[in-house]
């Protein structure tokens, strides 16, 4: 069975408790991971010949049913269409074509990682209103990586019925379920996303978390999601401040090491004192000489470029 996309301290965690995730909740895992589309319809695939799960089958099939249908529509050689290349993080269209194939191809040539393509239909292509009334595509966005591979692709037509599983989630879907999670985060941990280069201290409480889930489950409202499962973190920012987020639990993995000595030694002194293991003293001293390290970084910096 394919590896979840999560952190390792987490499956350590549950293998620790003697707990599973459902195949619900591996699919709602594998679909809000970062992978890539075809490795998230990859895994669906899989779920969905091994699952028992009946209502499961029937979401997931309803889901790669409609990528598929998508993707089709957006992929069509009408040249009804204008198709605009952005490449990379380019703000302004480079390039316009009357075919995706010829958009496609230059996205590859000229981006460094990524390109998008905006497909467009041109208005003297709509005959009358019965086609707006009978369904037709009005344009889509798709994003590429440098071989072509797609990443991800949007439609919308004139017809609200037309893609409306995948502009609006449906609640019972797998997409954003609820996952009842375990915690394995404790006040004052070191840890960061997944993939991100910015380490942070978890300053949200196994008590406080567990009080904030049983609050939300008693007031009967429909916001116990996916999203629910978020902890309060301060990321250390590169200029030495302290700024706070809501990451995923399941993205989070604990740091153990950090490359960067002030940072560190910052980082385990406040964990240090959040989890009442040392004063406040060393945090003072440790603070200024990350920030003077910074402003010095800045200033050199500012003085090279002027």
């Amino acid at each position: 069975m394919r590896e979840l996309p999560i952190a390792e301290c987490i499956k350590e965690h549950y293998k620790k408790n003697n707990a599973e995730f459902t195949d619900s909740e591996r699919a709602t895992i594998f679909w809000q991971s970062d992978l890539e589309l075809s490795e998230k319809l990859a895994a669906l695939r899989e779920i969905l010949d091994t699952t028992e799960d009946i209502l499961l089958k029937e979401q997931i099939q309803k889901r790669l049913d409609a990528e598929a249908e998508e993707e089709k529509a957006f992929m069509s050689r009408d040249s009804d269409y204008v198709h605009s290349v952005f490449t990379d993080d380019a703000k302004n269209a480079e390039g316009a074509f009357s075919s995706i194939d010829a958009a496609i191809a230059y996205g590859k040539e000229n981006c460094d990682e990524t390109f998008r393509i905006y497909k467009a239909i041109l208005e003297d292509r709509i005959d009358d209103d019965a086609d707006v009334e009978q369904g037709i595509l009005l344009g889509g966005e798709a994003e590429f990586k440098k071989d072509g591979t797609l990443l991800s692709c949007r439609c919308w037509s004139s017809k609200e019925t037309d893609f409306v599983i995948l502009n609006c989630i449906e609640p019972e879907g797998f997409e954003e379920a609820y996952i009842p999670v375990l915690n394995p985060f404790e006040y004052g941990d070191i840890v960061r996303i997944i993939g991100d280069d910015r380490p942070a201290l978890v300053v949200t409480s196994q008590e406080r978390w567990k009080e904030s889930l049983e609050r939300i489950a008693k007031s009967g409202l429909s916001e116990m999601n996916y999203y629910t499962n978020t902890l309060t973190v301060e990321f250390l920012s590169p200029d030495g401040e302290f700024s706070h987020g809501h990451p995923n639990i399941l993205w989070l993995e604990k740091v153990e090491h950090w490359e960067d000595e002030d940072e560190w030694n910052l980082l385990t002194s406040v964990s240090g004192l959040m989890k009442g293991e040392g004063w406040l003293e060393p945090v003072f001293a440790f603070y200024l000489t990350n920030r003077h390290k910074n402003e010095r970084s800045w200033s050199s910096l500012w003085t090279r470029k002027n």
